[in-house]
């Protein structure tokens, strides 16, 4: 096997094994999804009676929670829409908020938060028999829930309301009536608590209390669900210190935002990412747990200092967590940098639930300030991006709160990144993974890089048994990984997983786990964005095998042959759709949309297959081509085939199921070797002059034109070049400069070659490798001066000339303005920016050799217009340096201006052969004219005749028709 192609998926072959994708389910065999929970949680050491309603949730519901579940019993009367089980949880099981999902014979349904504590759960209820206790509900429009409770005096309560926490829509308020019906504590949605509403107090007589809890707006709906807890409750809402050093624990400490005490705590500090605090003794406590950062790199204290001395951190990246005790503090640190560096600072503390509203200051060693913020877009935490000033070595960084308060509640995070330092992020775009019996699902993952382009190792954490992942690299520059979760497994299963990658070659490695997109229940607790829910549910009906046909590389601009084969299991019949799915980003172009500047799909540059191929009723093989972009970049890419089981009406997908994944390198069809010499002397003007001398080797199958030219050459030095027949493989490249043009030495000029392989679409060229040559610049011969010079002196030839463009060239006999014939050419165009003989000076007061003016004939056979563009230096088009407003394009028609500038001649298209005559200096101004395109545009076709260039108008008269 060629050692470029790698497979993915620890296979050692390019024949791919039974790898199923199952996107969209059969009807009947659809994963389940949960729409409402009857209670919003579960006990600790306790049983719950949990109705859920939804769809698909049979055959045999279990649920899924990320610790071990103790019992769960299935109770009579469960439907597809509505399942009652009672679940049991033992002492073991975390404090806090986790996401629930059911699973089912047939996959793992979507995530819902619950909380989770060791309070009784209870449905809505008028009145509360004992505290504490948590009642879930709803709350409708215009409602104002009342419930009721019986306390005694000197008994402290707390009520804490979780609707925000839990995706609820509810913003809720929450008040507390004494017996005899008066407001005496009361809480609005809070949002240091993600927006829920909070309250506590100690109670002043015996009797009966009320609760009241409503919509701040008093809106209402089946989401603005809740949770109310009622009692001696306890809440951990702050950790501190908010991050810790991987493999490096600390002691944590959590609090409440209402509460002075604070009460210890400790994390798995063993892998970098975010994880819960966990409290040590959490039996009255109840809500979310607070995050905790673990970094791969220092995370410093706060220290006390003598005097005025400022704590020194170490280098980036590095944070440094604090508290602002006292109101008024300002906690100022010393931070070595490096002259030039970019840094990005970071304070996380209202993020946290820190009531600190912080402003941070960065100033010199001497106390100057040289940045300052205080709050960002979507987030009242400041930060910034700094660039160390020369000559800096050290800075100060300060942090204050905005209205100078303080206290145990306002800690702080400053994180200092150095944005030059290699990184990278992972994100996926699914939270489940559904997976048929015997066979397997793709996943995608995204990757954001930070200065930092090596490969990037994937592991998946949390497989059950009989389940195994492959695809286990990110090539090197690569935005995508491609992933196969594998079930050998003929039973159901199921499972919470996490993806990890390492980038290995970094000292130390960095890893990073592979995240969902931030939602209102992540977004607090940021670790729930790395789970996966998994489930392995009953066979695919089909199943797909593919090889590559020939080749083992992506050559570009060449199609990629792949055999493929399709088995239906018990008889199925029906259509089955193939797509391609690749590690490539979908480029994106620029273009013109109702006069405005849009970004769309790039198609020609992507890999893809040729056209939707199909597989009509029972057929079981395929050869399907996939289009290899002539730019693509070179690095190994992965691929893998899709199908897809069509409906009898073939407007939807009934299952889809994927080959394994495979990985090519891409390499060009064309290869450059130089036979002659590299350092040669060529001349500038006419005389004998150096000739550049080789061979084009050419892939098998790659049978397009060649052009050889060189490239990386100064301005004013117009690129030499020479045509390779497709049946050709030498070639002899005489390199000349016009006359006049600077003498010099040049070094690390480019030899390359360059070819179209793709039919009207001379824009999308292949490129060979680059050969460095050196060439010496003298001075040649003057050449004759003419008066007069004809542009087509042999047609043939100029026809051979004129070699890119959609359209189609040819000499024609029978209309012709002047001499033997004019040039036929069908739209779109036929063009060459370096037209062989050309390179002319075109100049105010032209001297030998050089000219001012031109003149040809056209005529235009249907459509709109019709257009002839100059290549002026090499360009198309407006360039820079040029006279303002030149375009170097002269149209007639009623269309508009050609290629969005041109000259207008005519109004009227131009049915017979009209002579035109322009100024080129007026039009232009001073340049070096270097190509033509012919350009009919649109319609039938174009002639084009009788081109001439002149030093003055009058020269025309000898040759007038």
């Amino acid at each position: 096997m060629n050692a470029r192609m790698r497979s993915l998926s620890l296979l050692s072959h390019l024949a791919v094994g039974l790898v199923w994708l199952a996107v969209a389910p059969t009807p009947g065999r659809a994963a389940p999804e949960i729409q409402k929970l009857s209670v919003q949680g579960l006990r600790v050491d306790g049983t719950t009676r949990l109705v859920i309603e939804g769809s698909e949730l049979l055959p045999n519901p279990q649920i899924v929670l990320p610790f071990p579940i103790r019992s769960q019993t299935l109770q009579p009367g469960s439907s597809a829409t509505r399942v009652e089980i009672e679940i049991a949880l033992d002492g073991a099981a975390p404090v806090g908020i986790c996401q629930l999902r059911i699973a089912t014979d047939a996959g793992i349904s979507n995530p819902r938060p619950v909380g989770v504590d060791r309070l009784p759960q209870l449905g809505l209820v008028e009145k509360l028999d004992a505290l504490p206790a948590a009642i879930s509900g709803a709350v409708v429009a215009n409602q104002r829930i009342r419930i009721r409770f019986h306390g005694v005096r000197g008994q402290r309560v707390a009520i804490d309301v979780e609707a925000r926490r839990l995706g609820s829509g509810l913003n809720p308020v929450v008040r507390l009536l004494n017996p005899r019906g008066t407001q005496f504590a009361w809480s609005p949605p809070r949002p240091l608590l993600a927006g829920d509403a909070r309250c506590a107090a100690e109670l002043p007589e015996d009797g009966e209390y009320t609760i009241v809890i409503h919509d701040r707006q008093f809106l209402g709906g089946a989401d603005r669900f809740f949770r109310l807890k009622v009692g001696d409750l306890q809440h951990a809402d702050l950790v501190f210190p908010l991050g810790v050093q991987q493999g490096k624990p600390a002691p944590l400490e959590v609090l409440a935002i209402d509460q002075v005490d604070s009460a210890p705590a400790s994390v798995d500090a063993s892998r970098s990412g975010t994880q819960p605090a966990r409290v040590e003794n959490p039996l009255r406590y109840t809500g979310a747990i607070p995050p905790v950062l673990i970094s791969d790199h220092a995370e410093e204290l706060e220290q006390t200092t003598p005097g005025d001395a400022l704590q020194e951190l170490s280098m980036a990246p590095v944070a440094v967590n604090g508290r602002l005790a006292t109101p008024g503090e300002e906690d100022r640190f010393l931070l070595p940098v490096t002259p030039g560096a970019k840094l990005r600072f970071d304070v996380r503390a209202r993020r946290a639930g820190s009531p600190l509203d912080g402003v941070l200051t960065i100033r010199a060693e001497d106390g100057k300030q040289l940045a300052n913020n205080d709050d960002r877009a979507g987030t009242s935490d400041p930060g910034l991006d700094f660039t160390v000033p020369a000559g800096t070595t050290k800075v100060q960084v300060a942090l204050s709160d905005l209205q100078k308060r303080g206290g145990k509640a306002f800690v702080y995070r400053i994180a200092v990144q150095d944005l030059g330092r290699p990184d990278f992020q992972l994100s996926l775009s699914a939270d489940r993974v559904n997976i048929p019996a015997g066979a397997g699902q793709l996943i995608l993952v995204q990757v954001s890089r930070q200065a930092y382009q090596g490969p990037i190792e994937l592991s998946v954490d949390g497989l059950p048994d009989g389940v195994e992942a492959a695809g286990n690299t990110i090539a090197a520059g690569s935005q995508r990984g491609l992933v196969i979760i594998r079930a050998s497994a003929s039973k159901p299963v199921h499972g919470l997983l996490s993806i990890r990658g390492r980038a290995s070659d970094l000292d130390p490695p960095v890893w990073r786990v592979a995240q969902m997109a931030e939602n209102p229940i992540s977004k607090y607790q940021p670790w729930l964005r790395g789970e996966l829910g998994l489930a392995v549910g009953q066979p695919t009906p089909i199943s797909l095998t593919w090889q590559v046909k020939n080749q083992e590389s992506l050559f570009r601009g060449m199609p990629l042959a792949l055999q493929v084969e399709l088995t239906r299991r018990d008889g199925v019949q029906g259509d089955v759709r193939l797509r391609l799915t690749t590690t490539q980003v979908m480029p994106r172009k620029k273009v013109k949309q109702n006069k405005k500047d849009v970004m769309v799909d790039d198609v020609d540059r992507a890999l893809r297959l040729e056209g939707t191929p199909t597989l009509a009723g029972d057929a079981s093989q395929a050869e399907v081509q996939v289009l290899v972009p002539t730019d693509l970049a070179s690095r190994d890419w992965g691929l893998t085939l899709v199908a897809e089981l069509l409906s009898d009406d073939k407007k939807s997908v009934l299952e889809s199921v994927a080959g394994d994944v495979i990985s090519l390198a891409t390499l060009s069809p064309l290869t450059l070797e130089l036979a002659g010499e590299d350092k040669i002397e060529a001349k500038a003007g006419e005389g004998d002059t150096g000739n550049l001398s080789g061979k084009i080797v050419r892939v098998e199958g790659f049978a397009h034109a060649v052009t050889v030219t060189l490239a990386s050459l100064p301005k004013g030095y117009p690129a030499p070049k020479v045509v390779v027949p497709a049946d050709k493989n030498d070639f002899l490249l005489p390199v000349r400069f016009p006359y006049g043009t600077k003498a010099a030495e040049l070094k690390n000029v480019k030899l390359v070659a360059t070819a179209a392989p793709i039919a009207k679409k001379e824009n999308l060229i292949v490129r060979s490798n680059e050969l460095t040559v050196e060439l010496k610049v003298v001075p040649g011969e003057k050449p004759p001066g003419e008066k007069l010079l004809a542009i087509v002196q042999e047609p043939a030839k100029f026809i051979e000339y004129l070699s890119k463009g959609g359209g189609k060239i040819s000499l024609e006999t029978g209309q012709k303005f002047s001499g033997d014939g004019s040039i036929k050419v069908t739209p779109d165009q036929r063009f060459n920016e370096l037209v062989p003989g050309l390179g002319l000076k075109i100049r105010e007061k032209p001297a030998e050799g050089e000219y001012r003016f031109l003149q040809f004939a056209w005529k235009k056979k249907g459509g709109q217009s019709i257009c002839l563009q100059l290549n002026h230096d090499g360009k198309w088009g407006p360039g820079d340096g040029t006279k303002p407003g030149a375009k170097f394009r002269y149209h007639s028609g009623p269309g508009p201006e050609c290629y969005g500038a041109s000259v207008l001649i005519d109004e009227k298209l131009p049915e017979e052969f009209v002579l035109v005559t322009r100024d080129l200096f007026a039009d232009f101004g001073e340049f070096t004219l270097t190509g033509l395109a012919l350009s009919p545009i649109d319609g039938e076709y174009g002639l084009f005749d009788h081109l001439f260039l002149a030093r003055q108008a009058s020269d025309f008269d000898a040759v007038k028709p």
